[in-house]
């Protein structure tokens, strides 16, 4: 016998197949299919037509239903032939078959549904396969209603006009059983995004550009789409595609309730780096190993984040010692102390660096570290043996 199967779509009826091969002709088979002693049927009115297979065996396909309640739960399925009025029992019969009602419909409490996503387009979420999950405005009026399918997946369509507010997902079983959810319906679309630069190198808005922690949506000239987080304060940076063409780039704001902007749109042209008007000075004109030193950098954009980099102008070695934020006036002034792993003496560029602004460097000496008083003893042969080794 089959394994008995349950409609997919959670009804209580459940249905079972019986298969029998038979060497030879079966005339005069007569197959009797019972279930749980409430329903007999026989081939004369549930059996499919004999067939034949390859090997000339014949096999007989039979199939029947009943249904199931809380208080019947279950029942056993029979299957047997009569063959010249003898009847035997076929292999594996009876089954029992265990039929759980859907949808909690014997009394067990149906859960809440999910509300996953809530906007001017749609409002969908998760539930019970096969419940009805109404979505109720804040005034008691229904905005629409969805069955769950098979997934859990459910989802209604946001009437056009509908105002942002507090709405109500009620979950209703087919006994008439409810359970709702609450969840902020929000339907304002998104201030389009403002775009300050778009180039070979990236397409990008400064603070406020978008709303803060939306989703940034760039259409290039070829069609191809890449997408960004802003950052909490509403700027934005795409890098454009290596050896994309020149053109059209579109941008679109999405926010986090999935409302999206209107697209606003510019033309992507090839980046040319700025010319720095950034100066740069140092308040010593040489400094210790280990010392500490000032720089000061000028014609920065305002309230630009501003890096500092200590190099040795002898080889390509290069160390961040400090940031700052650039002010109003577009000075930045950062202290910072001179690395003690430094073993090499002579002449360092420090260089600003500012992402909009650019760059601008200024050099000074680095000298070794003052000789010790005398009076420390050991500290003094031990620095006069360090730089001793390092300068010979």
């Amino acid at each position: 016998m089959d394994p008995v199967s349950v409609n997919p779509a959670g009804s209580t009826v459940a249905t079972a197949t019986i298969v029998n091969a038979f060497g030879g002709p079966v005339p005069g088979v007569d197959v009797t299919f019972q279930i749980g002693g409430n329903a007999q049927f026989t081939d004369g009115s549930n059996a499919v037509a004999p067939l034949t297979d390859a090997d000339g065996q014949t096999q007989i396909m039979i199939s029947a239903a009943n249904t199931a309640d809380c208080d019947n739960p279950g029942f056993d399925v029979y299957a047997s032939i009569t063959v010249d009025g003898q009847t035997i029992q076929l292999t594996n019969s009876p089954v029992h078959v265990s039929v759980v009602p859907p949808n909690n419909s014997c009394g067990v409490p149906v859960a809440p549904p999910q509300v996953n996503l809530a906007n001017a387009t749609i409002i969908a979420g998760d539930a019970i396969p096969g419940a009805t999950v109404q979505v109720i405005s804040a005034a008691g009026v229904m905005l629409g209603s969805s069955l769950v399918d098979m997934t859990g997946y459910w989802s209604v369509p946001t009437p056009a006009g509908t105002p942002s507010q507090q709405i109500t997902a009620n979950e209703v079983s087919p006994t008439g059983a409810q359970a709702g959810t609450s969840a902020w319906l929000d339907t304002d679309l998104p201030a389009s995004a403002r775009i300050d630069r778009a180039n070979t190198q990236e397409v990008a808005g400064n603070l406020g550009a978008v709303e803060s922690s939306a989703t940034v949506t760039v259409i290039f000239p070829d069609g191809s789409m890449v997408k960004a987080l802003a950052n909490a304060d509403g700027s934005y940076s795409v890098a454009t595609p290596d050896g994309m063409v020149l053109g059209t780039v579109t941008v679109i704001v999405t926010d986090t309730a999935g409302n999206s902007s209107g697209p606003v749109t510019a033309n992507l042209v090839t980046y040319v780096p700025p010319t720095s008007k950034v100066t740069v000075t140092v308040k010593n004109a040489q400094v210790a190993v280990g010392g500490q030193q000032t720089v000061t950098g000028k014609g920065f954009k305002s309230l630009e984040r501003v890096t500092a980099q200590l190099c040795s102008t002898t080889s390509t070695t290069c160390t961040t010692v400090g940031t700052g934020l650039a002010l109003l006036t577009g000075q930045v002034s950062i202290t910072f102390t001179v690395p003690d792993t430094i073993t090499t003496l002579g002449a360092y560029t420090v260089t600003l660096t500012g992402p909009t602004s650019g760059t601008g460097s200024a050099t000074f000496q680095v000298i070794a570290p003052a000789v010790p008083p005398v009076t420390k003893g050991c500290a003094y042969l031990l620095w006069w043996a360090k730089w001793w080794w390092l300068l010979a």
